[in-house]
């Protein structure tokens, strides 16, 4: 028998150990959120929409009972007992200007018999979904997660290999008023057209429409000075800031280049400033000659010209024209830039490789924008924009980013406009106190498929406070450090307030999230002392039934919940809307020719 004062020790050990929550308990903090038919009368369960219910008897009776709540929940602060003992009270958000005591969010229990309720985590938190291929995760929460978003009037941006989610879930969205944006990947005739130079490109073309206001502004104060302060008058000639839209050029052509595991970075850096250099060039001209359409700034057209540095000059032509350069862009370079343009400083070093230099940079450089020039439909759909990114998170819109799911050829586009987008609208929020007036939800299934989302860090602690969740969808935790390292794993993992574990097949990814779940204490009357095992151990793990799934957030105890099937939920309609119906035939792709440019200068052809 023990004393009282070991008895008292052990008990004081055991609460240093976790324990598997009760529903009750899992409850806790999280968000009731109820719906209902949104037009009563319809006939079949295919015509049925369905729509967030603020004012269903609970939720009433949520607000009458939330005033005594406060004080408990204050005494029990004040008394420091355990968060999980606090009553559960009204929240309230703002979303498109209205007040809302319910929102979407990571489903974290499903009542069977109260099939019109979800449990909900509505907070601003990440989240990360760990199932291999066929665990049931599309099934168990991904598509529970976008149709609470459709009903609460939230935006989403999806990765959605195959299309399937667009197929099921794209007509609750239409019909509930979105603008419906179709990246198709797969079948680009069946896709809406967005640029991947058009955001650096309106931003140059702002720069430059801003320099002509301010030049115009500088000419009218000429009649006000005296010969004496004219000169320096003169000084002050406004010049146009083009440095965001360099940024932003930066920033695709190092998404486009990245690569963390490259042993000599001299070959990807030069590639990135090729791309760099041929884009501003295609602004400058464009500027110069008054045309600035939609279209004319896209990959075919760098890539064509940078062509032009492998067509040479002859000493005659190079004589005529009065150049040192012995190729057309070098040429067309030394004569119409000055060596302060961008496209100058970036591209003649290009010019004037060595040869072989030069080819085996153009070879990285190809293989770099190959997914931008090898498909024409491609080519088309990315040669200008039909959307505006900036309307994301200020009125209800969802994008779709269909992409293959049997080979990662575009993938790297998705990355491309995650960054870009990411970009866009945390610019937008700041415009806005801050916050977005539409929460954005990103929900990326096949996450660890995807290039290295660079900068994928600060974009997770950053995006919560705008009014951005990620939902990172992986097959292993283990692709998380194969594409970013494992620090950089880490840091996403940490940033995940909560793991939903479906089905893991690795080892590793087995034995990290039992860890994460935590030990817990069993008597043994044999031994008369407590053993130490998993909460969730890793035989468990790997035999959970099709449906279950464990929750760990931060600061809970793990939860075991069986998520009901989509396909037996009350707002399932099956599928209703077909990925690759074709838009609007895409005009063909322009670019420059830079003979033609060059012959203004000289009849040399």
């Amino acid at each position: 028998m023990f004393s009282k004062s070991t008895k008292k020790k052990l008990d004081d050990d055991k609460k240093n150990f976790t324990h598997l929550s009760s529903i009750h308990e899992a409850k806790r903090s999280l968000t009731r959120v109820q719906f209902h038919e949104a037009d009563k009368g319809k006939s079949t369960k295919e015509d049925i929409r369905w729509v967030l219910n603020e004012t269903s008897f609970l939720t009433k009776a949520d607000r009458i009972l939330n005033y005594p709540k406060l004080p408990y929940n204050a005494l029990l602060t004040f008394f420091r007992i355990d968060d999980w003992h606090k009553l559960n009270t009204v929240r309230r958000w703002e979303i498109d200007g209205k007040p809302v005591t319910q929102r979407a969010g990571l489903p974290i229990y499903m009542p069977r018999f109260r099939k019109q309720t979800i449990f909900v985590d509505a907070n601003d938190n990440h989240s990360i979904l760990i199932g291999t291929t066929n665990s049931g995760k599309t099934f168990s929460v991904i598509l529970q997660m976008i149709e609470l978003v459709c009903m609460s009037g939230e935006c989403a941006v999806i990765n959605d290999p195959k299309g399937e989610l667009y197929e099921y879930t794209a007509k609750q969205f239409e019909e509930a008023g979105y603008e419906i944006i179709k990246l198709n990947l797969v079948n680009a005739k069946a896709s809406d057209a967005w640029a991947p130079l058009e955001l650096a490109w309106d931003t140059w073309k702002k720069a430059y429409m801003d320099h002509q206001e301010a030049l115009k502004e500088w000419k009218a104060e000429e009649t006000t000075f005296t010969p004496a302060e004219k000169a320096e008058w003169l000084a002050r000639i406004p010049e146009p800031d083009y440095s965001q839209a360099i940024e932003f050029l930066k920033d695709l052509a190092n998404s486009l280049t990245y690569d963390p595991n490259v042993k000599d970075p001299f070959w990807n850096d030069s590639a990135r400033d090729c791309i760099i250099g041929m884009a501003a060039f295609l602004m400058e001209e464009a500027v110069r000659n008054g045309d600035m359409t939609d279209g004319i700034i896209n990959f075919k057209a760098i890539k064509l010209g940078l062509n032009y540095a492998d067509v040479k000059l002859t000493k005659e032509q190079q004589k005529a024209l009065q150049v040192r350069s012995d190729n057309i862009l070098g040429a067309v370079l030394e004569k119409s830039r000055r060596l302060d343009d961008t496209s100058h400083m970036y591209l003649m070093d290009y010019c004037n490789a060595p040869e072989q230099t030069r080819q085996s940079i153009k070879k990285v450089l190809a293989t770099k924008i190959d997914i931008l020039t090898m498909n024409e439909q491609i080519m088309r759909m990315t040669s200008y924009s039909d959307f505006d990114m900036k309307a994301l998170g200020q009125k209800k819109m969802v994008i779709y980013l269909i992409v293959h799911d049997e080979k990662k050829t575009y993938y790297p586009l998705v990355t491309i406009f995650l960054k870009q987008l990411y970009e866009v609208i945390i610019n937008e929020a700041r415009g806005n106190k801050g916050r977005l007036p539409i929460p954005v939800n990103v929900i990326l299934d096949e996450f660890g498929n995807c290039p290295p989302l660079k900068d994928i860090q600060s974009m997770l602690t950053a995006s919560r406070s705008r009014g951005v969740r990620f939902s990172l969808v992986v097959q292993d935790l283990s692709q998380l450090g194969e594409v970013y390292g494992d620090k950089v794993a880490t840091t996403i993992q940490n940033n995940c307030s909560n793991t939903v574990y479906i089905l893991g097949s690795q080892m590793d990814t087995l034995k990290r999230f039992s860890e994460m779940c935590g030990s817990r204490q069993i008597w043994l009357p044999s031994k008369s002392w407590y053993e130490t095992r998993p909460v969730i151990s890793i035989d468990r793990l790997q035999k959970l039934n099709l449906g279950e799934v464990v929750i760990h957030r931060q600061r809970k105890s793990p939860f075991i919940a069986r998520m009901i099937p989509y396909d037996r939920c009350k707002f399932y309609r099956g599928k209703n809307m077909n990925p690759n119906e074709e838009r609007s035939p895409k005009p063909a792709v322009r670019w420059i020719d830079m003979k033609a440019l060059l012959s203004n200068y000289g009849d040399v052809f």
